[in-house]
């Protein structure tokens, strides 16, 4: 089970890269279209009679969240996994608001999601987990031109501060992310850069819809970032952690 579309296109061809086949081991990939996951587990759980007892991964995100303190009406509100505890004195964070993962479920079901702490949603775990793969950049991808070039800076493993400066200062949102980058003291920032400018700049179904085909051709050996088709010059891709596990348990 999946939160949306995207994920829902991808994962055969991430079960590929894996070393799985969805088909042939009969795993039906169902998109929920949110995250109430739990109202479906019920047909599965397998502690109970009448149920249908079959395996199920449920794949979800994390996505952290923040509040002012000292505000009465003050809402959670999404936030990057950098910012976490970045301005403890000013916010209360949550570095998970997904209470699907504090359930516990019976043995036939298991439930992934990011990193706490790393992660944040899928489109931007794709990023973390693959910062210099420009086959996530489709032509959906809006600022194209920023990513590729932010893409080839960490490649060329440049300094955080020569890819903010590659970063548009356009928009409440960018600043945010750079002022934010410049405090967070772990050593993946700039992982974290490409990460929230990719999240930003995707349109999720169509940009799935494309991913899925160019990943299916690169392992094939026709990728588009390489000349000829020598399935031995496959540009590589790396499946996030937590899909490549949920992947393994359901196949296993």
């Amino acid at each position: 089970m999946v939160e949306g579309i995207a994920e829902q296109l991808t994962m055969p061809v991430f079960a590929h890269y894996a070393g799985f086949d969805l088909e042939s081991s009969h795993i039906s990939v169902i998109n929920i279209g949110s995250r109430y996951f739990k109202h479906f587990l019920k047909l599965f759980d397998s502690s109970r009679p009448y149920t249908l007892h079959k395996k199920v991964a449920c794949i979800t995100d994390l996505d952290p969240l923040r509040k002012k303190k000292n505000e009465d009406e003050s809402k959670f509100e999404k936030c990057y996994s950098f910012e976490l505890n970045l301005e403890n004195d000013q916010y209360e964070y949550k570095s998970c608001s997904n209470d699907l993962l504090d359930e516990t479920f019976p043995k036939n079901i298991r439930c992934f999601a990011q990193e706490i702490g790393k992660g944040k949603t899928f489109e931007y775990e794709l990023a973390y987990s693959n910062p210099s793969c420009k086959l996530l950049l489709t032509k959906s991808v809006s600022n194209n031109k920023e990513l590729n070039r932010l893409m080839d800076l960490y490649h060329n493993q440049e300094k955080l501060d020569e890819m903010i400066k590659v970063v548009s200062k356009k928009g409440a949102e960018n600043l945010r992310i750079i002022e934010s980058i410049k405090k967070y003291p772990g050593q993946d920032s700039r992982k974290h850069l490409i990460a929230a400018r990719y999240l930003n700049s995707v349109d999720k179904g169509e940009n799935a819809y494309e991913l899925s085909k160019v990943l299916e051709e690169n392992s094939m050996g026709h990728s588009p970032l390489i000349s000829g088709n020598d399935p031995r010059q496959c540009v590589l891709f790396k499946v996030p952690k937590y899909i490549k596990d949920a992947i393994s348990w359901i196949c296993s």
